[in-house]
């Protein structure tokens, strides 16, 4: 499911997602993403594209009931961007 929707997100200029890990434990996943050496982060990138990508995750990962998710957190290359 991330993979995908990371494929079909257009991303911000000098922001290159090469990876990704999903792990879910008690209904919160973690989606941490990895960039290339060269990419900017996401989140200093622009505020509106990372919003709607990190939107995008959330809503895809918490409205799929097979999943069984109440909550998204997302990081880059091990860090929350959210919270620097």
């Amino acid at each position: 499911v991330v993979g995908k929707l990371l494929k079909e997100r257009i991303l911000p200029h000098r922001v290159r997602i090469v990876g990704y890990k999903v792990t879910v434990r008690n209904r919160v996943a973690t989606v941490d993403l990895r960039l290339a050496r060269n990419s900017r982060s996401i989140g200093s990138a622009a505020s509106t594209p990372s919003f709607v990508l990190y939107g995008s995750l959330e809503k895809t990962l918490t409205e799929n009931s097979q999943l069984n998710i109440d909550r998204v957190v997302i990081f880059e290359d091990g860090v929350n961007p959210q919270e620097q």
